[in-house]
């Protein structure tokens, strides 16, 4: 099977809206730093994945706050990608002890995949977690950045370490997200709520690893069925956990139920696909799966009686 490449490139917004709610560092010069969730969680992951929050950790300097503050701003703004990959490696010359940096390179890594430059998304998400392996963030772009297709090049042993990594990092992501405290002022719905919007990514990293594995070890040489239900069951908890699914999730959805050969499961899920990416360069490749589809459909039908 091969899987529709430029599906991908479209999710890099959400999950820069997403970093800004959960990787803000907890602590800033000893006060709480108050950065603005463009997705309107609390809290969210930053009390968990941000550094610097041991008894011993370096104090922060004005200017060092500033500079965080300035990447920070331009990430939220989402226009120049640019700008936010030079902020954030000027911090990193400038800084290069920074308690903040693990998070500075979280959101250098979404500045790349918002520019489709997947291979630095990997290279930045690392650096991230090699300074603190609990950034929520990073490891939530790993797991969705090494699966998808443009990145599973190479041997199946190449492939079969990528998708391993990448599961382990959604898994981990996972255990931290359950972990989450609930913020003093959330209702137990709101805070259910903060964590489903969270988890919704996590889930598609593992539905798309499930996919990608359904290619690799069928030993019929067809799609290996086990595989596929595990990633139809990933894609629906991604979509259902969120009031705010994302349409590439409905997308992979499709293929794996055009796979499993559910057409009119397939349809609804491009369907859906379409109408949550209205307007976006998804549109028209879920548009022309319902009609391939429909097609293949009314083709399949037994001729009417005479």
């Amino acid at each position: 099977m091969k899987l529709a490449k430029r599906i991908s490139l479209g999710m890099s917004l959400g999950l820069i809206m997403g970093a800004l709610a959960l990787a803000r560092p907890s602590s800033l010069s000893g006060q709480d730093a108050k950065q603005g969730s463009a997705s309107g969680q609390q809290g969210g992951a930053g009390e968990q994945a941000a550094p610097g929050q041991a008894a011993n950790k370096p104090a922060v300097s004005p200017e060092e706050s500033q500079a965080y503050q300035a990447i920070a701003s331009e990430a939220a703004a989402g226009l120049d990608p640019d700008r936010v990959i030079s902020l954030s490696e000027d911090f990193a010359k400038k800084y290069p002890a920074s308690p903040m940096l693990t998070v500075a390179y979280a959101f250098e890594a979404t500045a790349y995949r918002q520019k489709g430059d997947f291979q630095k998304v990997v290279d930045a998400s690392e650096k991230s977690l090699k300074l603190n392996a609990d950034n929520l963030v990073s490891l939530i772009t790993l797991a969705l950045i090494l699966p998808q297709p443009q990145l599973m090049q190479g041997n199946e042993l190449d492939k079969q370490k990528k998708l391993t990594e990448a599961e382990s990092d959604a898994n981990h992501a996972l255990e931290l997200i359950n972990k989450l405290p609930k913020q003093p002022t959330e209702t137990d719905e709101q805070y259910k709520k903060r964590l489903g919007e969270i988890s919704s990514e996590p889930h598609s990293a593992l539905g798309m690893i499930h996919l990608q594995r359904s290619t690799m070890v069928s030993l019929s040489g067809g799609m290996d069925a086990d595989e596929l239900t595990k990633s139809a069951q990933e894609y629906q908890t991604a979509v259902s956990v969120t009031d705010r699914p994302q349409p590439e999730d409905y997308y992979r959805l499709g293929e794996v139920y055009e796979n499993q050969n559910k057409l009119d499961d397939a349809i609804a899920a491009f369907s859906k696909a379409s109408e949550v990416g209205r307007g976006t360069g998804i549109q028209p490749y879920a548009d022309k799966q319902v009609d391939a589809l429909k097609k293949r459909q009314a083709e399949a039908k037994p001729p009417a009686k005479p």
